[in-house]
């Protein structure tokens, strides 16, 4: 640290930074839009399930997932044209849309192929 300190207190010119405030601010932007979900549907995943998809342990009451009837047990497949191959392909569909966006999702039941239609709200 005493070497760094005073290699910064002796140099002639000060230091400076090839960033601007707006490419910094837009960079932390785009990083929050990636780690942050701003929808729910009210699924509840189960996480131990290694399958295709994203089987439900749950469904949270009063949300889009319950009212379209989604229920514990139900494989995820599809959300629109995009196929879910696991969890984090499912959170990452989730996270690039918006409060009132219109969904189709495509799921099993009882080794049977249904398709429901709802809008996600905000988290």
């Amino acid at each position: 640290m005493k070497e760094v300190v005073e290699y910064l207190a002796a140099r002639p010119e000060p230091l400076t930074s090839t960033l601007t405030a707006a490419e910094e601010s837009t960079t932390q932007q785009k990083k929050h839009q990636r780690t942050t979900r701003r929808v729910i549907l009210g699924t509840v995943p189960d996480f131990a399930y290694t399958g295709q998809g994203v089987r439900l342990d749950g469904v949270t009451p009063d949300t889009p997932a319950i009212k379209v009837g989604l229920q514990e047990g139900d494989i995820i497949t599809c959300i629109g044209d995009k196929v879910i191959e696991d969890l984090q392909a499912y959170s990452d569909i989730l996270k690039s849309l918006q409060a009132g966006d219109e969904i189709t999702i495509v799921f099993m039941r009882d080794n049977e192929e249904h398709s429901v239609t709802t809008k996600v709200v905000k988290r």
